[in-house]
């Protein structure tokens, strides 16, 4: 009886320090949404440059060197709520295939209302940089550097951790709005087209149970918005 009633408390115990370790984290979740933004930093010419007037280093150390910091800073937080490590040399079809799909859905649904809308979909600035000396740090950062440190922070410490005991259409729904309020900045319909590729990456996390698996569409359509615009 005795030992039945210390593991209760330990339990309880447990559930609290977890309960405070949440909502530590739902407070500088903010500060987290804006330093993850750091690295794009570089991926855009800054304005006192040309396309032929660039600090490569610069840019590279701004994109490049933030992330580094901020992966290892993201993932120490996803760990300390109880995040499963990552196995980045696991990659199964079920990963990339349900990748591939979120992709292509999300943004064939986003053109088909940029169409319907007449919404202009061209990015001049990213369109700018990839044509110029750091086209190439903008390409690792649309496709590798922000798609990782997103996942980490909506799917890895939002969804699964934060929101893991809510209902699962509950835990992707707000994931997918906030996701897309964050990145469309107003309710318009850039946000209203965001909305697909939150719901897309935060679905395509809850049926591989796999980190790797959004990180991946959202590189995927990233790389499918890159081409359009270089089209």
């Amino acid at each position: 009886m005795a030992l039945f009633c210390v593991k209760i408390t330990e339990n309880v115990n447990k559930d609290k320090r977890m309960t405070i370790k949440k909502f530590f984290v739902i407070l500088i979740f903010p500060i987290l949404v804006g330093l993850i933004q750091i690295p794009t930093l570089g991926e855009l010419l800054w304005s006192n440059e040309t396309t032929h007037n660039v600090n490569y280093g610069a840019h590279l150390a701004v994109s490049v060197g933030s992330f580094l910091v901020l992966a290892v800073f993201s993932l120490l937080i996803y760990k300390w709520l109880g995040g499963t490590s990552i196995d980045w040399t696991n990659w199964s079809w079920k990963i990339i295939g349900t990748a591939v799909i979120a992709a292509v859905l999300s943004q064939a649904i986003q053109f088909g209302l940029s169409i319907i809308t007449k919404t202009p979909t061209r990015d001049s600035e990213t369109l700018t940089a990839l044509h110029s000396c750091i086209g190439s740090i903008t390409i690792l950062t649309l496709l590798v550097l922000s798609p990782v440190l997103e996942e980490i922070l909506f799917q890895g410490i939002l969804q699964q951790e934060i929101l893991g005991k809510f209902r699962p259409y509950l835990a992707i729904g707000i994931t997918a709005i906030i996701f897309a309020l964050i990145h469309g900045y107003s309710l318009g319909i850039g946000t209203l087209e965001l909305l697909f590729s939150g719901l897309a990456y935060a679905l395509a996390f809850w049926y591989t149970d796999d980190l790797k698996c959004p990180m991946l569409a959202h590189g995927l359509s990233n790389l499918i918005v890159m081409i359009l615009l270089l089209w």
